[in-house]
């Protein structure tokens, strides 16, 4: 394309007619990328979205705050404690001696824990 004796009109619309071209292609681009990362978000976000149900009637789920509530004692020892007490995680699984309920741990002879106390 020879461009050499044309008027200053005419290389502006030259000019601008190659800049609309840019333009109409990047904004397709543009387009194209924000519908596909819509969509891309869109079903990413459903894939994460999990329905979970609970009941209060199911035996398997256990109340954290419930868990583990028997007593224990050392076998040496004149105290029980409970898991959640100061100390408590200092009694090997070897010297430890555990009760159903709090009733059998104090009619063994042993007292609440100065540690424990509620």
């Amino acid at each position: 394309m020879n461009i050499m004796g044309y008027s200053i009109q005419e290389y502006l619309k030259i000019i601008n007619s190659r800049v609309a071209k840019l333009d109409y292609i990047s904004l397709l681009i543009t387009t194209v990328f924000l519908v596909s990362f819509s969509f891309y978000l869109y079903f990413y976000k459903n894939r994460e979205n999990i329905g979970v149900s609970y009941s209060s009637s199911d035996s398997n789920i256990m109340d954290i705050n419930t868990s583990n509530q028997n007593p224990f004692a050392s076998i040496n020892g004149k105290t029980y404690t409970f898991s959640w007490c100061n100390g408590a995680d200092k009694i090997k699984d070897f010297n430890k001696i555990s009760f159903k309920t709090e009733e059998d741990a104090k009619n063994s002879g042993r007292t609440l824990s100065k540690l424990c106390q509620k």
